[in-house]
């Protein structure tokens, strides 16, 4: 013991530090044992998870907007005529078709929040079920892997590639949140109810395949997926009750039906070209398209191409790993019987082990059966209705990514307990977390530009609308074509009721003109010839902090509008050596259907706290070919 004397006071001992620091250092090590492999897997899990949502939310607070995008406005109406309708109208209103879909969910969805807010259908709040689904479905794939008696850690790459801006078009439109997600994740649970033993829990599964049609086409699939967990429990007098209300579903389903031409499974006996193998390259591509971030043209030839090679192989490795545990699952036990009979004992035994496995878990082996089925049909079927030979990249649309994403935790899930009956469970799980980890960091390199420049550019839309008497809402950036005038008559009625209403930026308001170059740069103007037009602004340095505030401007005596200028994303080998997100000049263009017609005056803007802009002597002029309209 070390003595202490202290003037007027008593000594006293304090033990040596050092007698503790080997203590210190057994009892570290215990906790960080524990942390990692024992009682504390959940709080860490908690923790991390928490910490990958809260990225996610931050994500999204930056870039939201609400501005309301396709069918958004059939929920403005809906819910616009709503109090004024008869029940009868209001029924046949919810239950109506579009695009070959009946959107019950997301009407619904529409006219509670507007009915919470006021009659107001404010987008930003539909918004958040984005991120709600993400968070479903994560319960799903976690209720799988506690029926698995697998620790809740291994659930991590799972959060990654759910709360990952690959899915961001379920949180920055808002009606894509109410179509495809819920279709897909209440078919799962559906799955999951039909597997308890329970009239009750029967009739929870006819409710959630209910939802799950109500609210995409495709989640009509939840019934054949439940008939077929069904079949294979032998459970034949619910299987026959439940093929009754299928029957009924379906027949009320596609009552009054018009296929869309477009988007929807159909045959087209017209492209003989496109056959069964080119149609499952497709399908593995797309499976693995989560690690595809700049695909390019996307075709039957050009899909061979090595850029894709790495989308090939990670999809075909997801449904391989599918294919061989179902196999295992159900007929493991015919091949352990040729055990000791061939000098294949070896990898029999690890089959055996894998099968003996199943039979311990027969609501993981349904499951994975069941869903596996349910997501390879839908995943040709977005294949035969939204791809050709020509023209594939509907593949990796940003829309459909939650396909391939569920496909993916689906197969990791498979490859977890397959592991697991052999002991090398943990291998599977940093394989897969190491994966999932770069997946979620490349996600945000690449996509939070495009983000950016896609959330400026709803508000130049708003902007250009609301500057010039409320014109024309764009939604493709034409100025008067068929189809924008369509959405025009569709969204209207909804804005002048107060139902919905857009986010206007007045980015000219308290706007000084200056002719100085230092403070405003000159504005290079560049013919398409004929086209469109580039603008570019040389000289603007990357690392500046407000060079997302520059605009062009174009002006005649009938318009006012403005055009986004942006910085080019640097390549991610130049970003790990130059430590620089953004590069180049400000860039921006238009094409010749952006605006009406008519010769317009260039200028520049900087916009913000203290905006300035000057006209400059250029000028432009748009004029379309006929039938030049979309």
């Amino acid at each position: 013991m070390a003595q202490v004397a202290l003037p007027g006071v008593a000594q006293f001992a304090l033990p040596e530090v050092a007698q503790f620091a080997p203590l210190f250092s057994a009892k570290l090590q215990d906790m960080l044992k524990k942390t990692i492999t024992g009682r504390y897997e959940p709080i860490l899990f908690v923790l991390i998870s928490l910490a990958i949502v809260l990225i996610y939310c931050a994500y999204f607070f930056e870039f939201r907007v609400n501005y309301p995008q396709h069918e958004d406005s059939m929920m403005a109406n809906f819910v616009r005529l709503w109090d004024d309708s008869t029940w009868a109208k209001r029924l046949d209103d919810w239950g109506g078709f579009s695009f070959g879909h009946r959107y019950y969910y997301a009407r619904a969805v529409s006219l509670i929040a507007a009915k919470l807010n006021g009659g107001y259908l404010d987008l930003t709040v539909t918004m958040w079920g984005g991120i709600i689904m993400s968070v479903l479905f994560t319960a799903v794939f976690a209720w799988l892997l506690v029926q698995s008696g697998l620790p809740i850690i291994n659930l991590l790459p799972a959060v990654l590639l759910l709360f990952n801006p690959r899915l961001r078009d379920y949180i920055f439109w808002a009606l894509t949140n109410q179509l495809y997600p819920p279709s897909l994740l209440f078919a799962l649970l559906a799955v999951i109810l039909v597997l308890k033993d329970s009239k009750l829990w029967f009739v929870a599964a006819v409710f959630s395949a209910l939802i799950a049609a109500g609210s995409f086409s495709s989640g009509l699939l939840a019934f054949p997926s439940v008939a077929l967990a069904l079949f294979l429990r032998r459970k034949y007098p619910q299987l026959l009750m439940w093929l009754l209300v299928t029957a009924v579903t379906f027949a009320l389903y596609f009552r009054n039906y018009n296929h869309p031409g477009w988007g929807l499974p159909y045959i087209n006996p017209g492209e003989p070209s496109f056959t069964l193998f080119n149609k499952l390259i497709y399908l593995v591509t797309c499976t693995g398209g989560v690690v595809m971030f700049e695909p390019g043209k996307v075709d039957v030839d050009t899909i061979w191409r090595m850029r894709f090679w790495p989308s090939i192989l990670l999809g075909s490795l997801c449904w391989a790993i599918l294919l061989y545990g179902i196999f295992v699952g159900w007929f493991g036990s015919y091949l352990v019987r040729l055990k000791g009979k061939n000098s294949f004992n070896t990898i029999l035994s690890v089959i055996e082990k894998q099968y003996l496995w199943f039979k311990a878990h027969p609501k993981s082996r349904l499951f994975f059966t069941s869903v596996t089925a349910l997501l390879f049909v839908t995943t040709y079927m977005v294949i035969i209705g939204r791809t050709n030979p020509a023209d594939g990249s509907q593949i990796f649309e940003k829309r459909l990514k939650l396909y391939p994403i569920i496909t993916e935790i689906l197969a990791y899930s498979m490859a977890l307990v397959l592991f697991q009956a052999i002991n090398l469970r943990k291998l599977v799980f940093y394989t897969g977390l190491a994966g999932s980890f770069c997946i979620w960091l490349l996600s945000y390199f690449f996509l939070v530009q495009q983000t950016k420049v896609e959330s400026r550019n709803y508000l130049t839309l708003i902007f250009n609308y609301k500057n010039n008497n409320n014109s024309f809402l764009a939604n493709y950036g034409a100025w008067g074509g068929a189809s924008q005038q369509g959405e025009k008559a569709q969204y209207e009625p909804s804005i002048k009721a107060g139902v919905l209403t857009v986010e206007f930026v007045d980015f000219l308001k308290g706007a000084r003109m200056s002719q100085d170059t230092s403070i405003l740069p000159v504005l290079n103007v560049i013919s398409q010839n004929g086209n469109g037009y580039d603008f570019l602004v040389p000289g603007i340095r990357s690392g500046e902090r407000n060079s997302s505030d520059y605009f062009v401007i174009l002006k005649n005596q009938d318009y006012e509008f403005l055009v986004n200028l942006n910085l080019e994303r640097n390549t991610i080998l130049q970003f790990l050596k130059t430590r620089t997100y953004y590069i180049g000049e400000l860039r921006g263009n238009i094409s010749n259907l952006s605006f009406p017609e008519g010769e317009y005056q260039v200028g520049i803007l900087k916009a913000g706290t203290n905006p300035v802009y000057r006209m400059q002597s250029d000028r432009i002029n748009i004029k379309r070919k006929a039938n030049e309209w979309w």
